[in-house]
């Protein structure tokens, strides 16, 4: 196995130990000790990724949430020029994201063990959303683009909530067609067109 690999393949226990933790206790509560043993590694390797358990949180939400930015753009990336009656479940991709983080989200959205990180995933989806919304679109109504982006943020959070406090009772997949089904709703109080 590479060195990189095996780096990898440590930092991805660690950061798993550190989630499986935290679900029981808070941040400040845990050991470093706690960790390594949980992720069956011994201290010297703890210590040569990292100064401390916070910096192993930072990394942690970093790459959670650099990835959450991938997953979000996805559509986007593949629809030239997007368009949302062309999109598909297929193209959404934030569910499979939020799905195969699991841990991290339900540790994130079911206790304060992990605090201010609610916080950062809607201001990432707050800057996400600011390249989506269709800013001509904007400019033909009173609505003012930081609100909309606002409430487009948490309401795509509040469902991601919805779905991880149920326990994931619904697959990634039709989450996607919920989203895409929310998403061509006519906006409250605008006629259907004939």
């Amino acid at each position: 196995m590479s060195l990189d690999r095996r780096i990898s393949k440590s930092k991805r226990a660690l950061h798993d130990a550190l989630l499986l933790l935290a679900e029981d206790q808070p941040l400040d509560k845990l050991s470093v000790t706690q960790i390594v043993q949980q992720a069956e590694l011994n201290r010297g390797t703890f210590y040569k990724h990292y100064d401390s358990k916070e910096q192993l949180l930072t990394e942690l939400i970093d790459h959670v949430l650099i990835e959450l930015a991938d997953a979000f753009r996805s559509p986007y990336a593949d629809l030239h020029p997007f368009s949302l009656k062309d999109l598909t479940p297929g193209h959404i991709k934030i569910f499979d994201h939020v799905y195969e983080h699991a841990r991290f989200y339900s540790a994130v959205l079911n206790s304060k063990v992990i605090p201010g990180v609610q916080e950062r995933i809607i201001d990432t989806l707050k800057h996400l959303a600011k390249d989506v919304v269709p800013s001509g679109q904007m400019a033909q109504t009173d609505i003012v683009p930081h609100l909309f982006i606002s409430y487009y943020a948490h309401a795509l959070f509040g469902l991601i909530k919805e779905w991880v406090r149920s326990d994931f009772c619904y697959s990634s997949s039709y989450m996607s067609r919920q989203l895409i089904q929310i998403l061509r709703q006519q906006p409250v109080g605008e006629a259907p067109q004939p």
